[in-house]
């Protein structure tokens, strides 16, 4: 049986709705069969389907998505991941099960690598090169927008910044000489070890890819990034400005006032 009949059968596999209303779901199968594993068509009956149909199916899909139920030899049960937001300790563990939900779709994780800080309109786009259909793209797009606010992935983000910080400091002051044998952080995204961050900048009808690579990314980093900027600005003004000389005619005028050739 598959994971879910989506609408648009050509796009690749995606959530078909957000994390939030997944949860509802989730909370209304949990409150019905606990812990138990049950079949398909009893968790369709539980989540209020009259059956296996192809409505079911996809919001059986989109909680195996996100993680919240498992499927496994025909059977479905709901997850640890789902009780643990449905029934967390603290706020802290609510806070990291949402993201790990969050991110559990591939799509979703790739967008969040590489593209989080787009608009909803440029991952649409980015989508539809992927081969999702334009509804499907935006719809999806949609979603992960609407999980990144529900989830805080942002801030998620700007946490594993300052880890990552922190850890690059705990070694200077320590005051270890063995340079080479600092941790690595882990390469995000399935991208190339080193590879801290990752974005597609639109540029009117041009697009720039800014990746950042070491150890840590600070505010002076950032700093410095500008200043280059500015500089490589400046040399490409200055170009264009000897370009333009360049083609620019030389007119030399002789005492009685005549033109001569350059």
């Amino acid at each position: 049986m598959n994971d879910e009949i989506p609408s648009d059968t050509k796009s690749p596999r995606s959530p078909n709705y957000t994390l939030q209303d997944a949860l509802e779901q989730v909370k209304k199968l949990y409150r019905q069969i606990g812990k138990a594993t049950v079949k398909p068509e009893s968790a369709a009956v539980a989540l209020g389907y009259k059956g296996v149909n192809g409505a079911a199916l996809t919001t059986l899909g989109t909680l195996s998505q996100y993680g919240l139920i498992e499927r496994s030899k025909g059977m479905v049960t709901v997850t640890p991941l789902a009780i643990r937001i449905l029934h967390p300790t603290g706020d802290s563990q609510l806070k990291e099960s949402l993201r790990e939900a969050a991110l559990m779709p591939k799509v979703l994780k790739e967008i969040h690598d590489n593209l989080g800080q787009c608009s909803v309109e440029v991952l649409t786009s980015h989508l539809v090169q992927k081969n999702f259909t334009p509804d499907r793209a935006k719809r999806t797009a949609s979603v992960y927008a609407a999980n990144k606010g529900f989830a805080n992935l942002e801030e998620a983000g700007t946490e594993r910044d300052e880890e990552t910080a922190d850890r690059g400091t705990d070694h200077v002051k320590s005051g270890d000489p063995d340079e080479d044998k600092r941790e690595q952080p882990h390469a995000l995204g399935g991208r190339e070890a080193g590879v801290l961050a990752q974005y597609s900048i639109p540029l009117g009808g041009n697009e720039a890819t800014l990746t950042f690579k070491g150890e840590s990314l600070s505010a002076a980093d950032l700093d410095a990034l500008i200043e280059y900027v500015e500089l490589f600005k400046k040399h490409f003004e200055r170009k264009a400005a000897d370009a333009a000389k360049s083609h620019t005619p030389i007119i030399t005028i002789d005492s009685g006032g005549n033109v001569l050739d350059g």
